[in-house]
C-alpha cells in the first residue's frame, strides 16, 4: 500500500515537473518577431537580450537602446514596430478569439512605435496622454514634454485628463507642455517623412502574417509636426527638414491656386 502511495506520489510529481512549462506557454500572447542590436525583455526582474521567437506575456516590458528596433506579434493579429530608446510594458492583454471585449494596454513614458491594431482594442498610455484606437494603424511618440499620435489608418482618439481629441487619418494630433491640441492635417511630404522614418525590417523566422509582413521598425528621425492654434510651438529630438504645402491664393480671376 505504502509503495502504491509512494509510486502516485513520484508519478504526481513527474507529470507536475513537465507539465509546468506548457502551463506557462498557455500565458503566451505572441512573440518578437525580430530584433535589431540591443533590445530586452524583462520579465518580473529576469532580464534577457530580445531574441527572435521570444515569447511575450502580460506584464512583459520591452526596451530599445540607441539605433536598436524590436517588431512584436501579438495573437489578436497587431503588430508593434517599437523605436530606438523606447521602454514599453504590456500592461494588460485579454484577448480571446471571437470574445467581445477585447483590449490591450501598453504604457510607454518615453519611446516611439508604430502599431498596427488587430482584432483588439489598443490602449496607448504616455507619460500624460493616452491613445485609444481599433482597426487603425499609428505612430505614437512620447517624451517628456511632448506626446504625438499620427493616424495612416482609421481614428485615433487621444485624451489628456477629461478631455479627448479624434485624430483622423492622415492627421496628428498633439499634447505639448500639459495642452492637448485639436488634430491637424498633414500633408503627403509630412506624412511620407512620418512613415520613412521606419525602415523596412522583415523577420527572419518562418511565421509572419500574411496580411501585415514586412512592416517597418523603429524611428530614426522625428519630424515636425504641425502647429495646432491652442498649443505652445513643438519641439522634436532631431533636425528634419519638412516641405510644407503651398498655401492656396485667390487669382485676380476669382480662381484659387
Amino acid at each position: 500500500m505504502k509503495k502504491r502511495i509512494f509510486t502516485s506520489i513520484f508519478v504526481s510529481l513527474l507529470f507536475v515537473a513537465f507539465a509546468a512549462p506548457g502551463a506557462f506557454a498557455t500565458d503566451s500572447i505572441g512573440h518578437v518577431l525580430a530584433v535589431k542590436e540591443d533590445a530586452v525583455r524583462d520579465r518580473g526582474g529576469n532580464v534577457e537580450d530580445a531574441k527572435e521567437q521570444m515569447e511575450l506575456t502580460p506584464h512583459d516590458n520591452i526596451s530599445t537602446k540607441e539605433r536598436s528596433r524590436i517588431k512584436l506579434y501579438f495573437s489578436d493579429e497587431s503588430i508593434l514596430n517599437i523605436g530606438e530608446s523606447s521602454d514599453l510594458t504590456i500592461d494588460q492583454y485579454n484577448y480571446k478569439a471571437d470574445a467581445a471585449g477585447a483590449q490591450t494596454i501598453l504604457s510607454m513614458a518615453t519611446g516611439s512605435l508604430k502599431a498596427v491594431t488587430g482584432k483588439s482594442e489598443l490602449i496607448v498610455k504616455t507619460s500624460s496622454a493616452v491613445a485609444t484606437a481599433r482597426d487603425s494603424d499609428f505612430i505614437i511618440w512620447s517624451n517628456t514634454s511632448q506626446q504625438c499620435v499620427m493616424s495612416l489608418r482609421g481614428k485615433v482618439n487621444l485624451t489628456l485628463s477629461s478631455k479627448s481629441t479624434d485624430v483622423h487619418e492622415g492627421a496628428v494630433g498633439c499634447v505639448e507642455n500639459g495642452n492637448l491640441g485639436s488634430d491637424a492635417y498633414a500633408d503627403n511630404n509630412l506624412r511620407t517623412s512620418w512613415i520613412e522614418a521606419f525602415p523596412t525590417f522583415a523577420s527572419n523566422i518562418p511565421f509572419e502574417p500574411p496580411a501585415f509582413a514586412p512592416l517597418p521598425v523603429g524611428i530614426q528621425a522625428l519630424p515636425l509636426i504641425p502647429q495646432c492654434v491652442s498649443c505652445p510651438p513643438l519641439t522634436t529630438p532631431t533636425d528634419v527638414e519638412v516641405i510644407f504645402p503651398q498655401p492656396i491664393r485667390e487669382v485676380p480671376n476669382g480662381t484659387f491656386n
